[in-house]
């Protein structure tokens, strides 16, 4: 499930915060698409078998951080509970 919202301008509160606007105005597909925010949807459990999910993450050279630093989607396990992986 996709949550995304439109952002307040309070430069005041914490970055940290999620900053929605009150009330909330939630941005749609739409909205995203146009921006060119890109956006699948994978089965949690079996992601990692998906040939679809493997093409995806190779052609854009998919990244996310972990508590050593930068890596690429593939090289983490989400079985695995060492501290590379989570």
């Amino acid at each position: 499930m996709l949550d995304a919202w439109y952002m307040d301008d309070d430069t005041t509160m914490d970055q940290r915060e999620e900053h929605r606007l009150k009330p909330n105005k939630p941005a749609t597909l739409e909205d995203l698409q146009t921006l060119g925010v890109l956006h699948w949807t994978f089965d949690a459990d079996s992601y990692e078998d998906s040939p679809e999910f493997a093409v995806r993450v190779d052609a854009r050279n998919v990244r996310t951080w972990t508590a050593k630093g930068w890596h690429h989607v593939s090289e983490l396990n989400r079985h695995c509970r060492c501290s590379h992986c989570i």
